[in-house]
């Protein structure tokens, strides 16, 4: 009789939680599926780190530790062609950082701390792959070995700007108007004089503005910070402005990456290891800083292990963000909403599951959103998933198996957030704290 009992409750439960908050297995008319669990055929691409759909192509680029990193680029989002050498000659070359797109030319930028970060351009709209051609833009970093990592890029009113890791100075700014080699100038001072920064993260071009976030990885650990610029800069370049409170008033939230606009308003994601990652949100005005900045989700979703804000994007009436666990092999999450503070969760069997780590970055192409993700070091190959319409019509039955895994996954999420209404100790615990449906308090 107990275990009856039990068994109902447990139903109840599921019944009740799914009906309220269920992450989504399968939305009428939508459907999550995998593209490539194979590395595209080799095992040692275990992250997507980038993708930009430019005219008729999606480009993507690949973390490989072992040989150096890869391009690939697609027409259609399913087969998938390499169109460089790996690590363009050099494996310390692991990691593509960003992938734009400027004067007929598409740029990719890597991580490299032996040398300091590689730029590269490339003919690479050639209807043959074989006529593609890469030309150095930098194999040192602007000179400076210390900048790690190309990571952030923004065509923006006729230059082409691209922000820089460096852990010892601070984040720079670069930009160029040719792009080519030897023609760029820094356009920023020194992690704009604040002693905390180490990198420029992420780029956003709205209403007349660049704006670029920041991480704060160096003491005294002061939090990010989110700068604009309308381009009319220079020397000794202070002209900067910058739009939020320091870590949006927490030093925890060290790093801003995600930046999107949805509905008039500017999300920022953040990195958060302590209490889990943080979306906020405000209405761009020409007064800064912005006066109204609101955190829109609980930090973590309602998992302070969920740290790291990946991307943010959005597809059509939708606002996407991507999510990991502090690059460890636990897996990630995608959250969507259509309002800004009511969150769901985009979920089927197997999506960025562990040893995934997380949710590497999304982009948007054919009216689909592709997600790139990441595996980690040594562990097994990247996965790309997309996240598309199928007419209008119910997705296809699943089959009894995936029925049944996405029915086990809602149960085990619903009880996951049940006990954490309970034992939480957060403004948010009248909801669901596991990404199911959150709330605002």
């Amino acid at each position: 009789m107990r275990i009856r009992r039990l068994c109902i409750t447990l139903f109840s439960i599921f019944l009740v939680s799914c009906a309220l908050a269920a992450p989504v297995c399968a939305e009428e008319g939508w459907q999550l599926r995998l593209i490539d669990d194979t590395g595209f055929g080799d095992p040692y691409n275990t992250g997507i780190t980038r993708m930009s759909a430019y005219g008729n192509y999606l480009y993507l680029g690949t973390w490989n530790s072992a040989e150096g990193c890869e391009v690939y680029r697609s027409a259609d989002g399913e087969s998938w062609e390499l169109i460089n050498t790996a690590g363009f000659g050099n494996a310390n070359n692991f990691c593509v950082l960003y992938i734009e797109w400027f004067n007929g030319s598409l740029y990719v930028t890597t991580w490299n701390q032996a040398n300091g970060f590689s730029m590269y351009r490339a003919n690479a709209d050639a209807a043959n792959r074989a006529d593609i051609s890469w030309q150095a833009i930098t194999t040192n970093g602007f000179g400076d070995t210390r900048n790690y990592g190309g990571t952030s890029a923004r065509v923006f009113n006729g230059y082409l700007y691209v922000g820089c890791f460096n852990p010892t100075s601070g984040p720079e700014v670069w930009r160029s108007a040719t792009g080519g080699p030897g023609m760029w100038t820094q356009v920023n001072q020194d992690s704009w004089g604040f002693p905390s920064g180490t990198d420029a993260t992420m780029m956003l071009m709205h209403d007349g503005y660049l704006y670029v976030g920041t991480e704060a990885a160096r003491w005294p650990y002061a939090g990010c910070q989110l700068w604009r610029t309308d381009g009319n800069l220079f020397p000794p370049y202070n002209q900067w402005q910058k739009v939020n409170a320091n870590g949006f008033g927490d030093r925890a939230n060290h790093n801003i990456c995600g930046l999107a606009v949805f509905n008039g308003k500017m999300y920022a994601g953040t990195w958060n290891v302590s209490q889990g990652l943080e979306v906020w949100r405000a209405t761009p005005t020409e007064t800064v800083p912005f006066s109204d900045w609101e955190q829109v989700a609980p930090n973590g979703f309602g998992d302070p292990t969920m740290a790291l804000t990946c991307d943010i994007d959005v597809l059509s009436d939708t606002l996407f963000v991507g999510a990991g666990r502090s690059y460890g092999p636990d897996g990630g999450v995608l959250m969507k909403t259509t309002d800004g503070t009511t969150w769901e969760q985009v979920y089927v069997p197997g999506f960025v599951n562990p040893p995934s780590a997380g949710i590497c970055w999304l982009e948007t192409f054919q009216g689909k959103l592709f997600i790139g993700g990441w595996s980690g070091v040594g562990t097994p190959p990247l996965q790309l998933w997309v996240y598309e319409p199928v007419g209008g019509e119910p997705v296809p039955a699943m089959g009894l198996v995936a029925s049944i895994g996405c029915a086990v996954g809602c149960l085990a999420i619903s009880i996951r957030a049940l006990l954490n209404r309970i034992t939480v100790g957060s403004p948010f615990a009248r909801v669901p704290l596991v990404y199911l449906r959150v709330m605002p308090a």
